[in-house]
């Protein structure tokens, strides 16, 4: 069975190097081969994930300060389990993270620990909680 395509030297490289141009290439100290730019991509990836998407200009230290945002946020977030409600004021407003990783934010606290979201009670799995 013969076929058309004639086999080219890209046909034996590695498919993550089959488009690749050595010169945007280098040898890491480890002797990995990885991307000269990688850096730049790196952080241009985390700006995306942060919402810098829309913004045609941005400083590396806009990112970096936002990311410390976000990360000091993270501390104010309290597992479920954990929280005194108490505490906690009747109809503080809570921020909710659920166990598969989403947010629901403006909740309210409804007294004895019961939480609402629109209006309705969260019956959904609820990770931790942030009161603000």
């Amino acid at each position: 069975m013969s076929n058309a395509r004639t086999v080219t030297e890209l046909d034996f490289r590695m498919p993550e190097f089959r488009d690749a141009k050595p010169e945007d290439y280098e040898f890491r100290a480890d002797g990995k081969i990885v991307r000269k730019d990688r850096w730049e991509r790196g952080v241009r990836s985390v700006a995306s994930a942060i919402g810098f998407t829309g913004r045609r200009e941005w400083e590396v230290e806009d990112v970096v300060q936002r990311v410390r945002e976000i990360a000091s946020e993270e501390d104010e977030w309290v597992p479920l389990r954990s929280v005194d409600w108490p505490d906690v004021p009747r109809s503080a407003g809570v921020d909710l993270r659920l166990e598969d990783g989403s947010l629901l934010r403006g909740a309210f606290h409804e007294g004895g620990g019961v939480l609402s979201w629109n209006g309705n009670q969260v019956t959904f799995a609820v990770k931790s909680v942030l009161v603000l």
